[in-house]
């Protein structure tokens, strides 16, 4: 069982070299581009480092930005609205550009452009999460970063995004796994 899950991860892994989700894109992505991404997904271990940014404040923890949320939605956790130019912190977070129906980000940027034009219209009007670092003394991205460069592709300027205040972050907190 291990060895076949060693060859869907393989293939999975192949077919994110063809599809380069990384690499400009233009709207609207070609089907086939769609479908073999589709499959790059499915057959592809999941990144275990997805959703757990690090912390400044305490070394060796992360933020989770899945428990976060499922505070959030619970009520257990109240944010704080923020309205946030799109395009400004796209481009200052990530290089991220669209012009002429053309989607690029800087190197070293690693948002999956692929998944951000072709999201599905609901996931891309889910609420982006913010969090108050207190190191850092301005809010930064938790959870949404696909959806605020979707905002800017769909032509948004300022959106709202929900914050979640300093006296709160200790709630979303994850203890790093020891090497």
């Amino acid at each position: 069982m291990k060895k076949r899950r060693v060859l869907t991860n393989l293939v999975g892994q192949w077919l994110w070299r063809i599809a380069k989700p990384y690499a400009p894109r233009r709207a609207p992505v070609a089907p086939w581009i769609r479908l073999i991404h589709y499959w790059a997904l499915r057959l592809s271990e999941p990144n275990p480092a997805k959703g757990k940014p690090p912390t400044l404040i305490r070394p060796g923890y992360y933020y989770d930005a899945d428990l976060a949320q499922r505070l959030v939605d619970t009520g257990v956790i109240k944010t704080k609205p923020l309205t946030v130019n799109a395009p400004k912190y796209a481009f200052q977070q990530w290089t991220v550009t669209y012009q002429g129906g053309l989607l690029s980000q800087g190197d070293g940027s690693q948002a999956d452009l692929i998944w951000v034009l072709t999201m599905p219209a609901e996931r891309a009007r889910k609420p982006v999460l913010f969090l108050e670092d207190p190191l850092l003394g301005a809010p930064k991205i938790l959870d949404g970063s696909h959806r605020l460069i979707r905002s800017v592709v769909d032509g948004l300027s300022d959106i709202e995004v929900q914050v979640i205040e300093p006296a709160d972050v200790q709630h979303i907190l994850g203890r790093a796994q020891q090497a």
